[in-house]
């Protein structure tokens, strides 16, 4: 039996935030130089919105610069508080949203039965307690899927829509595009403070991967030779996640065999893995029924050759599911939103049926992932 891989799991974690992020530094500066003037002055609502690819690093650049500003006010005593909420946890709703945000910034009492428009009240009077507030807003997306573009449009424009000042707003979008029903102003007012972000390189992955190794893995653990696979293979979206969590498993199943380091073959069966399960953090955030709705494609997909079924057929083995399981079903309505949320996190693909295929339906299939894999991952 070797020596054990896995010194501390936790740099290969998606909550780990490292003090350095490796092909950033430009973006980090520019997104603080952005926001410090007006926290430090009280000098009206800074606005950024961070668009790049799954992957390209956009959480770990909102929770840095929450760091950042706050140190930086720390240091300059200039009270500046970030609060970084997930819309997706928060599953679109402003009301979550606000309510997360305003306990960070030490507000968080007696908000229930409160309105969305009064908690945004609530954030206005933040200043008034010497603080300046910045909302980080990751995968805003799930806004616009949950109650449309009038959150975004409120928010990208405090002081116009509730007489809000000194209030910071920075969002992150995979998508620029998902705006595009948003008020042309409110649209023009985000454009000027665009970032965007690529895909990492292979030689930016290495290093990324070389330092998480190197903090999560014994010494000597881990093959040139798989960093290597990780990276290349990653290096075709410039996906860093994917990369990290390559690594994950290949450390987990280098450890399982018992083996004295993460070689090769680890790497490549690990890399399978990643390509053909479900993330673990995108399952762990849906619903149970969300979670039911993507069994029930993958039951569907395993009943033929195609790579897509009908919305009608994944309803039919849904409520079936729901039978076997004695819940109460979910309408189609609800059903059709549980898809868009599934493909906004990318776990589903959607598209309108066209030629030779009889009436108008939506072809769902799994985005890359196996469906015996989604099933056995919904039971393991």
């Amino acid at each position: 039996m070797g020596e054990g891989i896995l010194r501390d799991p936790f740099p290969l974690s998606p909550e780990y935030v490292p003090g350095n992020l490796i092909g950033r530094d430009r973006e980090l500066r520019d997104m603080a130089q952005h926001f410090l003037s007006p926290a430090l002055e009280r000098g009206g609502s800074p606005l950024m919105v961070l668009v790049g690819p799954r992957g390209s690093g956009k959480t770990a650049l909102l929770k840095r610069f929450g760091q950042i500003m706050e140190a930086e006010g720390l240091k300059r005593g200039r009270a500046i508080k970030c609060a970084y909420v997930s819309c997706w946890r928060a599953r679109g709703r402003l009301f979550k949203i606000l309510e997360v945000a305003l306990t960070y910034f030490g507000a968080g009492d007696g908000l229930r039965g409160r309105s969305s428009k009064e908690l945004l009240g609530l954030i206005g009077k933040i200043p008034n307690r010497g603080i300046f507030p910045i909302l980080a807003l990751d995968d805003a997306e799930a806004i616009l899927w949950a109650e449309g573009a009038d959150p975004i449009y409120i928010l990208s424009r405090p002081g116009e829509a509730f007489g809000i000042r000194d209030l910071g707003l920075i969002l992150s979008l995979g998508d620029w595009n998902r705006l595009a029903g948003i008020d042309r102003s409110a649209l023009s007012a985000l454009r000027r403070g665009i970032l965007r972000l690529r895909g990492y390189s292979k030689a930016e992955l290495e290093a990324i991967l070389a330092e998480r190794a190197n903090m999560a893995l014994r010494e000597g653990a881990i093959e040139g030779e798989a960093l290597d696979l990780i990276a290349d293979a990653s290096s075709e979206f410039g996906d860093a996640g994917f990369a990290i969590r390559a690594l994950r498993i290949a450390a987990a199943l280098a450890e399982r065999e018992g083996a004295g380091s993460v070689g090769a073959g680890h790497a490549e069966r690990a890399l399978h893995e990643a390509r053909t399960s479900p993330d673990p953090c995108l399952i762990g955030d849906l619903s149970d029924h969300e979670r039911l709705f993507l069994e029930a494609v993958a039951r569907a997909l395993g009943r033929g050759p195609s790579q897509e079924v009908r919305m009608g057929d994944a309803e039919g083995e849904y409520l079936a599911l729901c039978g076997l399981r004695g819940l109460a079903p979910r309408r189609h309505t609800q059903l059709w939103k549980y898809a868009r949320r599934l493909s906004i996190a990318g776990l589903l693909s959607l598209r309108p049926s066209g030629a030779g295929i009889r009436g108008r339906t939506t072809l769902i299939g799994l985005r890359g992932l196996r469906w015996d894999k989604v099933i056995n991952y919904q039971h393991s």
